[in-house]
């Protein structure tokens, strides 16, 4: 047997075992009694941790998890893993709704849309989970929160997921409410916003309680539209997402669905930072990262994956380059990632 390919085996093995280590650790959490009292969280970190348990069996099945985050970070009082555990019913829910759908209409693929969003009005965060599964039959709709009650086959589910999931909802103060919405469902969580401003919390540093926007950053506008980013994801939603944030946070940005069509960008405008995905087709993003760093060897890169395995593939790849080449998990904190930018910027600039 070839060393390479030993490496490669051994590679994979590797990155299963981080994946079974961190599920183990959330089980564990899970089963752990909680007896600590509510306090404020960001609801997005629960929304990243529950796609990060099921995203890869999505993708196993051609299922794709899309997120959609609200404009600022948003805290609500209760306990994160408690969320969490809600989250992760309802994508596996609507995951099971799209396998059985695929298996009766022969359906090819299937997404599921987590979008958050703020009702300044009401001072309430909106958490909705689309999948486009088939819907809920309208008989069930009003009984799907009473305890033992299940629409999947016999054998398949024990009817408690959504009725734990409503208590744990209306203990935090708020609710979930279900529709059949397109060729799918939607439940959509209701919360309350928490004032972090007026909450005296150890874990709430200056970071957490800043405001959305440049007062994160002491770095200007002015600074960041000196600096041109490509953005290359073959996932049209995650790269049109990225984009569009990155241009309201001031920063000039060019993208591209594949590897082929980065390349060509670049030829035409050459980026000081590239951001992309590392599986894609045809030209995958080792490969784009070795290509652009031929043209330029102190191009710093940020590599986004949802495969732990492929962490260190573009470090091997690099051959001694002059920039750095981070990882960033998917689904992306785009928070983290502004800040990782503004690092960079700073040198870009100088």
């Amino acid at each position: 047997m070839k060393p390479a390919f030993q490496r490669e085996r051994l590679s994979l093995i590797s990155g299963q075992t981080e994946r079974m280590s961190e599920i183990i650790k959330h089980l564990q959490i899970y089963s752990r009694p909680d007896d600590d009292d509510f306090e404020p969280f960001e609801a997005m970190r629960a929304v990243e941790r529950a796609v990060d348990m099921i995203e890869h069996d999505c993708r196993l099945s051609g299922i794709m998890i899309d997120v959609v985050p609200p404009a600022q970070k948003c805290f609500v009082t209760g306990r994160q893993v408690q969320l969490e555990q809600v989250l992760v019913n309802m994508l596996t829910n609507a995951r099971d709704a799209i396998n059985e759908n695929y298996d009766d209409s022969g359906n090819i693929g299937g997404l599921i849309r987590i979008s958050a969003m703020v009702d300044a009005k009401h001072k309430c965060l909106k958490l909705a989970v689309n999948d486009n599964g088939g819907g809920v039959p309208e008989a069930a709709i009003d009984l799907l929160f009473h305890p033992f009650f299940t629409t999947k086959d016999v054998g398949k589910g024990t009817g408690l997921g959504l009725s734990v999931s409503f208590g744990i909802v209306e203990a935090m103060g708020g609710k979930i409410d279900v529709r059949n919405e397109g060729d799918g469902a939607c439940f959509e969580i209701t919360l309350p916003l928490a004032d972090v401003r007026m909450t005296d919390t150890p874990d709430m540093g200056g970071d957490e309680q800043a405001s959305d926007g440049q007062e994160e950053s002491h770095l200007s506008i002015e600074a960041r539209e000196k600096v041109r980013v490509l953005v290359v994801d073959d996932e049209i939603d995650a790269m049109e997402i990225i984009s569009g944030y990155l241009e309201a946070q001031g920063f000039n940005v060019s993208a591209a669905s594949n590897g082929e069509d980065a390349l060509a960008i670049a030829g035409i405008i050459q980026p000081d930072i590239l951001i992309t995905d590392i599986r894609m087709p045809q030209m995958d993003g080792n490969s784009l990262v070795k290509e652009l760093r031929e043209r330029n060897r102190s191009l710093p890169v940020i590599v986004m994956t949802g495969h732990p395995g492929d962490a260190d593939r573009p470090v091997e790849d690099d051959d001694g380059a002059d920039a750095p080449v981070m990882v960033m998990s998917k689904p992306l904190n785009l928070k983290e990632l502004l800040a990782i930018l503004d690092e960079l910027t700073e040198v870009c600039v100088q």
